[in-house]
């Protein structure tokens, strides 16, 4: 495999190659810097407030949720066991499902520790990075048109399993998720290290300091709570679509956002909410893959309003994919129907 260099020459030494990678993907995810425009002083307050609850927990008089830290029994982890798919690639640790069907006590034991400690093994923290292409049409010499598969231990996957489980039960039995999220629906935190693997060879490991961990069971309900205030904050406004009685104004799939305004000056208000909150939580949007769509009757002309997401310009475009549908601009579902109708 061969990479560029920063003076654009092409790197053929195996130990050069990793290395390039390494700091690609460490760059990626690595994106809390000064640069970002991000509010220093909200995330000092929400820092401070975390240690807070940290502190609560270490007493021993902490009884929060109670109903949600039962002893772990053996059914469960039989239950999530067999679960599990034969032939899914294992972590750094090497220890594939198949072999975890036969350990079923030795799981469950150790599960139960960690359950009552609160202390993970630290190979659990580690992931290991394979790229994969993004488009067989861009160029494979660039790092970044890759997309890092993460591989995890396969056992942390099932205590993740198991975690989640318990929690997305709370979180469903008390309505505590936005109606509007409908990706991933039915602890302490810790940093994750991260190596990459270039032809079955391992860069050194890195830290990775933002996101959930890629893979992990736990990553998408907790990434459901994280954003869940944003539709708190974007709904205060008041603003969005009449469908019936009701006013809509975002829809969620997981990080895949879309906002619904009836005229241009509330579709910027609505954005300037979200970039707002970005700031505040830390969170990088991709102004490249955001695009505006301006429905309307064909004899209408398209809106020239220059919509920004900071002080970044977002394109007004005709057509738009979202979740496999083709929208357009004039509401023809022509291509969307003839798709369907191929694929029945």
């Amino acid at each position: 495999m061969e990479v560029y260099g920063e003076d654009g020459t092409i790197l053929t030494d195996d130990e050069t190659i990793l290395n390039k990678w390494k700091t690609e993907f460490q760059n990626i995810y690595n994106t809390d810097n000064a640069a970002s425009n991000f509010d220093d002083e909200f995330y000092r307050q929400v820092s401070t407030h975390k240690s807070s609850l940290e502190d609560k927990m270490l007493d021993p008089l902490y009884n929060a949720n109670q109903d949600r830290n039962t002893t772990i029994t053996i059914e469960n982890i039989r239950r999530l066991v067999y679960k599990t798919k034969n032939g899914k690639s294992c972590g750094i640790d090497s220890i594939p499902y198949e072999v975890l069907r036969y350990e079923c006590l030795v799981i469950h034991s150790l599960f139960q520790l960690i359950f009552e400690t609160g202390i993970i093994p630290s190979v659990w923290r580690q992931a290991i990075l394979c790229p994969i292409l993004k488009d067989k049409s861009s160029d494979p010499r660039v790092p970044l048109n890759y997309r890092g598969i993460s591989l995890l231990s396969c056992i942390s996957k099932l205590y993740s399993a198991f975690k989640n489980s318990r929690l997305s039960s709370y979180l469903e039995s008390n309505d505590i998720l936005a109606d509007e999220q409908n990706g991933f629906r039915s602890d302490r935190s810790f940093s994750t290290s991260a190596c990459v693997r270039v032809n079955n060879r391992l860069s050194q490991w890195f830290v990775c300091s933002s996101g959930v961990k890629q893979g992990d069971n736990l990553s998408p309900t907790l990434f459901s709570i994280f954003i869940n205030d944003l539709v708190e904050e974007v709904n205060s406004l008041g603003l969005g679509v009449n469908i019936g009685d009701s006013t809509l104004s975002l829809l969620l799939y997981a990080d895949d956002i879309v906002l619904l305004a009836s005229s241009e000056t509330d579709m910027q208000c609505m954005l300037d909410k979200v970039h707002e909150w970005c700031k505040r939580w830390r969170v990088l949007i991709n102004t490249e893959k955001s695009k505006v769509m301006h429905f309307r009757p064909s004899r209408s002309k398209r809106s020239n309003f220059q919509f920004k997401i900071g002080d970044n310009l977002l394109q007004i475009t005709d057509t738009y994919k979202y979740l496999g549908v083709t929208f357009h601009d004039l509401k023809d579902f022509k291509d969307n129907a003839n798709r369907l109708s191929e694929a029945g």
